[in-house]
């Protein structure tokens, strides 16, 4: 499957601050009229399900490495700030956010994948 999309460029995200490497996640950024970032600020949604879900599990990959890469801030909101950004009434931008949450729910949080015995995340 092809697609015109450009995801963006993948990175490691260890960083001497928090803030750095946060603010370094594709859908992290500071928005006019916020004192504090805007944690899912994503392009203009393709209305074509398959195009912005394969864009949402990009980002998701982006947050995995993030994970792996800041074990110790692994726990510390940095998911509940991305999750009170979405709007979850925006029906165009349910395939971004439905790739993010489909991929990272299959990974527990240091970014494995499950092992054999051990039910999916759900």
């Amino acid at each position: 499957m092809q697609h015109s999309q450009n995801f963006p460029r993948r990175r490691r995200y260890k960083l001497h601050s928090l803030e750095q490497q946060e603010a370094l996640l594709p859908f992290v950024r500071f928005c006019p009229g916020r004192t504090y970032r805007h944690y899912w600020q994503m392009p203009t949604p393709r209305k074509d399900y398959p195009a912005d879900s394969a864009y949402g599990r990009e980002c998701a990959a982006h947050l995995l490495q993030w994970m792996k890469d800041n074990r110790e801030y692994v726990g510390k909101g940095l998911l509940s700030r991305v999750a009170r950004d979405i709007d979850f009434d925006d029906r165009d931008g349910r395939g971004q956010w439905m790739g993010l949450l489909q991929l990272s729910g299959n990974h527990d949080a240091a970014g494995r994948r499950p092992g054999p015995g051990l039910p999916p995340c759900r």
